[in-house]
């Protein structure tokens, strides 16, 4: 796939060499991925010949058999063949490796288990297994966003006590969200409604979010809010909305999950700022003061503005960066 970039040109997440922001989708020339991801300082991405990672100038780690890739701010997961890889910082133990603080090329996680799923959160990472979809947790726990009794941080996979059967799971600044058998669960900080409720404010226990059932198909969280895209692709949010990231026409937080867009294939979230693709078509809101919407400006957007790219395949974004793929 081709990939054209837009927003913060910071940390060389543009994949050009640019060193001004842009708000204008360009081509990133002669690049082709697979796939790609981005943190807040970096950007991850699988082509033919392997693993290269941006931050700021591309570097090549190596041919891995990645099937999925999460990052966080400045840490990536990597999953392949039940196999976990960590890299990048890891200061509040968000790397998985004890003592180490950094791992300048993906290390091998060792996980008791085969792994079916991986995600990060601003500094946080979680592994799911394949077998009981158990969850290992670890990283920065201080607001409870790992949902561990301590609020230290964990530098070592820590089993979490009783999350069973998830199938998905995705964390923000300092809040994480799961799907166990079609029902949501939240912990962590609630402070702007990100729960879809108003309370708790705060916990380390997961809530149940009262939902109608929905069949999920992907969950996005942003530093402070929460997506969920059904099978039948409608696209629910809730959490904060300063920026416009709810997509209600409003500039205002939103303490219930609500229907913004139907027919949405795939979703992306920066940290406050939305994309969604609907039969190649990418619409964008939210946040935009680094051009990262593709708009031609720097306005935020209360809601789903059209991006002015054709028959796209799929879309990434990071904190003020944007991707779309052809």
């Amino acid at each position: 796939m081709q990939v054209f970039t837009c927003g913060a040109a910071g940390c060389g997440q543009l994949l050009d060499g640019s060193h001004e922001d842009r708000s204008t989708p360009m081509l990133a020339p002669g690049l082709r991925v697979q796939r790609i991801e981005a943190g807040g300082t970096f950007t991850l991405a699988q082509v033919e010949e392997g693993l290269v990672c941006w931050s700021p100038a591309p570097v090549a780690l190596g041919v891995f058999p990645v099937t999925q890739i999460a990052c966080g701010w400045s840490h990536a997961l990597l999953l392949g063949e039940g196999r976990v890889w960590t890299f990048g910082e890891g200061r509040h133990g968000q790397l998985g490796l004890g003592g180490v603080t950094k791992a300048p090329i993906p290390t091998v996680l060792r996980l008791p288990e085969q792994t079916k799923f991986v995600a990060c959160g601003f500094r946080t990472s979680f592994t799911v297994t394949a077998d009981e979809g158990q969850v290992y947790c670890f990283g920065d726990n201080k607001k409870d966003q790992l949902g561990l009794s301590s609020h230290s941080s964990y530098s070592v996979p820590t089993l979490h006590p009783s999350l069973r059967d998830v199938s998905m799971l995705a964390s923000g600044h300092r809040h994480t969200a799961a799907v166990i058998q079609c029902q949501v669960y939240m912990w962590g900080q609630n402070t702007h409604g990100q729960f879809g409720q108003s309370l708790p404010s705060a916990t380390s226990e997961p809530v149940t979010v009262a939902l109608p059932e929905l069949q999920i198909a992907q969950v996005k969280c942003g530093w402070f809010h929460t997506g969920l895209l059904t099978h039948s692709g409608e696209l629910y949010l809730a959490g904060k909305g300063d920026f416009g990231q709810q997509g209600a026409g409003q500039f205002d937080d939103c303490s219930h999950f609500h229907l913004v867009l139907t027919q949405v294939e795939v979703l992306a979230s920066g940290s406050e700022h939305l994309l969604a693709l609907c039969s190649g078509q990418a619409f964008c809101w939210g946040w935009n003061e680094h051009g990262n919407l593709g708009l031609g400006d720097c306005l935020n957007r209360p809601s789903p503005h059209p991006v002015a790219l054709p028959s796209l395949k799929t879309v990434a974004a990071a904190a003020a960066v944007s991707y779309f793929c052809a």
